[in-house]
């Protein structure tokens, strides 16, 4: 919870009250699954460094590390419920934290195929269209300070490539538990879609009762068998989220509510700087040992067409046929994606 209350103008300036006196900083509690030296650990490290900055020491973030205690599954969706009920001011959860019910626009990121590129994503973390898509966190009591880029994510394969419809079915796939509407798209394809506990991934491909996972092309190393990724299939846009709790932003000065958003901000441009085009990640995870195959266009058109009953289920939700019809219009604007170069092992 929020330990301290100041007013303070941005700018290297000490911490003051509003009768000229000094006064500790404010503390703020953020949480992340990740630990320090792990990817979300870095980005909770940057915009604690940001916001430490921009108040001029005025507000200190103190992390939370490993913040969904004893939960073996479902981490971001517990995450985002402690800032829900003020246990964490702040958070950086996985957008799909929350379901649809709750963050309609967010889901609109997991429809199938729809988000295709390194641009795309770009675009959707502009401050212009990520207000608006994390609007819908208002009424959980939260806002969404920024929407933070993180990868495409493709479906990878321990064995036969998935290319073609039939190439899913009856086949376990392992996915994020929150991620809903992905799940839905792989029964329509015909596949066994489900969320592994710590451990439990690399055990189950070394048992062979998985036969692949989605994951992004610059993280594939860390799968637990060398697998195949096809390259110009992409199942979902993976993309984070910093929350606050709408109680703790209430606690404090406008102008510090104001460095927290900015903070905010910065630290998902930072972000963008980190992230490996999806060519290069492609050819770098080849050059590691991994293998990457691409679909023909006719298997292209029957993933579609497979999965058009979960678009048709999207769409009967007018906040979410709102998002996902804004989705494609930025779409529409932008050059098609740089193509994916097969690789790896024939």
């Amino acid at each position: 919870m929020v330990t301290a209350i100041v007013t303070v103008a941005c700018g290297a300036l000490p911490a003051v009250d509003k009768a000229g006196g000094r006064t500790d900083p404010v503390t703020l509690r953020m949480g992340t699954r990740d630990g320090p030296g792990a990817p979300g650990g870095r980005v909770v490290r940057e915009f604690s460094r940001l916001v430490d900055e921009l108040s001029g020491g005025a507000v200190r973030i103190e992390p939370v590390w490993n913040a969904h205690e004893a939960a073996v599954r479902g981490w971001d969706a517990v995450i985002a419920g402690r800032v829900a009920v003020g246990d964490l001011d702040l958070a950086l959860v996985a957008a799909t934290a929350w379901g649809a019910d709750v963050a309609p626009g967010l889901s609109a990121l997991q429809a199938p195929f729809l988000v295709d590129s390194d641009r795309l994503l770009e675009e959707l973390a502009a401050p212009e269209v990520a207000s608006g898509l994390l609007r819908d966190l208002d009424a959980a009591g939260q806002r969404g300070l920024a929407l933070l880029p993180k990868s495409l994510r493709h479906p990878f394969s321990f064995g036969r490539p998935f290319r073609a419809p039939a190439d899913y079915v009856n086949r376990t796939i392992q996915l994020p538990e929150a991620a809903s509407v992905v799940a839905d798209t792989l029964r329509a394809l015909g596949a066994r879609p489900r969320a592994f506990g710590p451990g439990e991934l690399r055990q189950a491909a070394e048992a062979g009762t998985i036969a692949g996972a989605d994951a992004s092309l610059s993280q594939a190393s860390e799968l637990p068998l060398g697998a195949t990724a096809t390259g110009n299939v992409v199942l979902y846009a993976e993309m984070e989220v910093i929350t606050a709790s709408r109680d703790a932003l209430d606690e404090l000065d406008e102008e510090l509510v104001r460095v927290l958003a900015e903070a905010a901000l910065q630290t998902s441009a930072w972000v963008l700087t980190k992230i490996v085009p999806e060519p290069e990640a492609a050819a770098s995870y080849c050059d590691r040992g991994g293998t990457v195959v691409v679909a023909p266009e006719s298997d292209l058109a029957a993933l579609a067409d497979a999965a058009r009953p979960v678009y048709e289920s999207l769409l009967d939700d007018p906040r979410t046929a709102e998002v996902i019809a804004r989705i494609q219009a930025l779409r529409r604007q932008l050059p098609p994606p740089v193509p994916i170069e097969p690789c790896g092992r024939p």
